[in-house]
């Protein structure tokens, strides 16, 4: 089963956090979410987070498509709740609190915003829907599937399939419009057994380390590419 991932065109705000604040595409984004989608194979199912920068382009261009009869809005997959900060510009934010803006420059990955979601929960979030698709994947035999969603969905779910640390997402590009291909694979009981062995061996004989069983899925990252229309 093939996944595309597609972060959402440019917004017509200037948000510095733009979480659940639920504002639409610019005429740029519009066309950037466009180009991203013509490069694609028509998918069997589309999966879209509800936010309108998400879902309302998506809707309009694939339901042109014959062969596509609905596009399923998955609140799980919104972007994380930036709480009292969550649409502010940069220089609203500094205005508002410029000591707790300091304090998440230094540390994103540690500083809790008043009302936000936290990164562990959004984490958890992310990563219970991304399980939850890919049964709903398997159960429906679909080879392709699409999913319109968010910067930090994305992020999230990049660490997971790569084994990634935080700071090392902020080296990777995941600009308007982008796309993240995975291929995901269901592997059998028998074979997640003998591949753990296999890692067992490994891990005794290089410092002991313990390794965790396989999960059901063999996930591997296809591709990562920009929208080629900057602003």
């Amino acid at each position: 089963m093939r996944i595309d991932f597609i972060r959402h065109g440019q917004c017509n705000d200037n948000a510095f956090l733009r979480g659940r604040s639920d504002t639409g595409l610019s005429f740029l984004g519009q066309r950037q979410m466009r180009r991203t989608l013509d490069d694609i194979n028509l998918p069997e199912l589309v999966v879209c987070s509800p936010a309108k920068r998400s879902a309302d382009l998506a809707q309009s261009y694939y339901l042109e498509a014959s062969s596509i009869t609905e596009v399923e809005l998955w609140d799980d997959f919104q972007e994380r709740d930036f709480g009292i900060w969550d649409g502010l510009s940069f220089e609203a934010i500094q205005a508002l609190d410029s000591v707790g803006l300091q304090k998440y420059l230094d540390q994103p990955f540690n500083y809790e915003i008043s009302g936000s979601e936290t990164l562990e929960a959004f984490e958890t979030r992310v990563k219970k829907v991304f399980r939850k698709l890919l049964d709903y994947g398997l159960e429906k035999e679909v080879d392709h599937l699409v999913v319109v969603t968010h910067g930090g969905v994305m992020r999230v779910l990049l660490k997971q399939v790569l084994g990634l640390n935080d700071f090392a997402l902020f080296q990777l590009e995941m600009g308007f419009a982008s796309r993240m291909s995975l291929e995901c694979i269901e592997t059998s009981p028998e074979n997640m057994m003998a591949f753990a062995e296999q890692l067992e061996q490994l891990s005794a004989q290089d410092s002991g380390r313990s390794v965790e069983k396989p999960d059901q899925y063999y996930i591997k990252l296809l591709e990562l590419t920009q929208c080629p229309l900057k602003a």
